[in-house]
Formats: C-alpha cells, structure tokens, sequence
C-alpha cells in the first residue's frame, strides 16, 4: 500500500481503491498554511478511507474532523486506519458519515456547520476516460459537470458564512465561476478554494 510521505503510514484501503498522494499533498498545503490550533469544525467529504481528515488530525488535537464517504465499504478501512493511528483515540473524532454529500448536505442540523472542508473528489471527465466495468471504480474515479455543481451547491449549503472548502482538480477548469479561486499547482492536479466571500474579477 502507498506510505504517507508525512508520516510514512501504511494505509488499510479496499482492493478496488488506491489513494493518490494528491490528498497527501493537500493535507502539507492545509497544515503549513492553516491554523489548526483552533477549536475548528471541518468535514474530509468523499473521504474514501479517510487520509486527509486523518492525516490533519494528527497535526492537533483541538478541532473535530467529521468524514462523508457514499461508499460502504470504505468504513471498515477507515475504521483500521483511525485505530492505528490513534489506539488510544483522539478527542476531535467527529462522525463519519455514510451517505451522498448532497443528502448530507440538505440536513438542516449541519447548515452552515463547517469551518473547513477538504475534499478529494473523482475528478476524472467520464467524457475522457476509460471506464471501469467495476462499478465502485467508476465513482472513486469519475466526476460529471453536473457532479461538480452538485458539490459547489453542497459546500454552499455546508460551510459557515466565512467558511472555505479547499479541493482538488485535475485542472483549474474553474476560472469563470465567481467562488473557486487558484491555490496551488501539484504534480497532477490543483488546489483550489471555494470562497462566498471574496469577489473574484475575471
């Protein structure tokens, strides 16, 4: 299983799934640029088995980190890596939610709950790429247009009033929508950040 560069851990993950270091990549980004001292609520959505969420909580014990996977069976994988990392628990462990982010994101008792949301979605065009004839690789890999409003409609729905979502991409197909700005450039994809409250000038 691929190690994580920061702390060079082994990762339980399903046998159809392998993790990108992408995510690893975003969790260096988030904790050398985010305070996370702070008693912060923030969500890992379309968490798989949980590396981001996981990997900042092992930056500070101050903030709760909940997890949004529609994937069943990533849990039990989630479930290994949380009690290998922290045998002993961790006072931010939030809930891991098993369901669709726009399920999630229509309950009223989580409106304008997050501080910060991270997210690694499926960031494949299925216009692009090849198809999997194994169903759950098709939506760890594959992100329609209409996805993708889908997610930006959830992290409004979500965030607090000054709250951010940071996610990955591809490519910074974004430039024209007001909210989503460039954060940075990776190996093989961006990091880009969903902001209500900055107008961006195109």
């Amino acid at each position: 299983m691929p190690g994580s560069f920061l702390n060079f851990v082994d990762y339980h993950q399903p046998k159809f799934y392998h993790f990108s270091e992408d995510s690893l990549q975003l969790v260096h980004w988030a904790s050398e640029n985010i305070s996370l001292d702070l008693p912060l609520k923030c969500l890992d959505l379309c968490a798989g088995c949980g590396v981001i969420g996981l990997e900042l909580m092992l930056k500070s014990t101050n903030f709760q980190m909940d997890f949004c996977e529609i994937q069943t069976p990533f849990y039990d994988d989630f479930e290994k890596n949380f009690k290998q990392l922290f045998p002993h628990g961790h006072p931010g462990r939030g809930i891991f939610f098993k369901e669709d982010f726009n399920i999630l994101s229509t309950r009223l008792d989580l409106f304008q709950t997050y501080d910060y949301i991270f997210c690694n979605p499926p960031y494949f065009s299925p216009r692009k790429g090849r198809l999997s004839s194994c169903p759950q690789k098709r939506i760890c890999r594959f992100f329609s247009e209409e996805n993708w409003a889908q997610l930006f409609v959830s992290f409004t729905r979500l965030l607090k009033p000054k709250g951010k979502a940071y996610f990955l991409a591809r490519e910074n197909d974004f430039k024209d929508h007001s909210s989503v700005f460039f954060v940075a450039q990776l190996k093989g994809a961006v990091i880009l950040c969903f902001d209500l409250n900055v107008l961006k000038i195109n």
